[in-house]
């Protein structure tokens, strides 16, 4: 199984990756949190005990120079707000043992940033792991009016409530994102792109493949 040891989070923001990966890959060796934000950096030292080989860097992503190579590196809702992230892209893609993770905001905006930098990466001779199912041209490319991007719920805490001004006890968070790789993958796996449909006797499905975007019609009796 893969076990990677050591991760920089770039753009980390409170950390929310961080405590993914630390739950999925409790050995985790070497984890460096990178953030610009002054702020921000005071609240990381408030939620994060800083375990052993756990670093804040305080520094803008397009002037840091890692050190050495990590087994992950990831882009948390920033690579957007880098201006012509091409280099700065390329520079961490240099600097990644095994996988490189890059999470947007899931809005037109937010992927056509995940769209530019999937079309970056292929040139750098990546393989896509997900949600590609393929290292084909993207068959969204084109598309002006739907995107990939998907939904995940979860429950408000009082404070966020008060954060958000709002008052339901859960919200859904649309992002989109790409896990781009240096192995290669020889699979090919269709993609369900939305939410399935379903309809008399039948379920609808919208599948992203390596030849474009397909409907699949399943009967509910099989």
């Amino acid at each position: 199984p893969y076990t990677p040891h050591s991760f920089l989070d770039v753009g980390c923001g409170p950390a929310t990756s961080y405590w993914v990966l630390k739950e999925v890959y409790p050995d985790l060796k070497k984890v460096d949190l990178l953030e610009k934000n002054e702020f921000m950096h005071k609240v990381l030292s408030l939620l994060i005990s800083k375990p052993k080989g756990t670093s804040f860097i305080l520094q803008d992503a397009k002037i840091y120079q890692p050190k050495s190579p990590y087994d992950i590196i990831s882009f948390s809702y920033c690579l957007g707000e880098i201006k012509n992230f091409e280099k700065s892209l390329e520079k961490y893609w240099s600097h990644t043992n095994q996988s490189l993770i890059i999470t947007e905001p899931g809005t037109p905006e937010g992927f056509q940033t995940i769209l530019k930098a999937r079309t970056f990466l292929l040139k750098l001779g990546a393989f896509f792991v997900a949600p590609c199912g393929h290292n084909a041209p993207c068959p969204l490319e084109k598309e002006k009016k739907d995107w990939c991007h998907f939904s995940q719920r979860f429950e408000r805490e009082n404070f966020h409530k008060v954060i958000k001004k709002g008052y339901l006890d859960y919200e859904d968070e649309q992002f989109s994102y790409l896990i781009a790789t240096k192995d290669h993958f020889l699979i090919e796996r269709n993609r369900i792109l939305k939410k399935p449909q379903k309809d008399k006797g039948c379920i609808k499905f919208d599948l992203c493949t390596s030849e474009g975007v397909c409907k699949k019609i399943c009967s509910k009796s099989k």
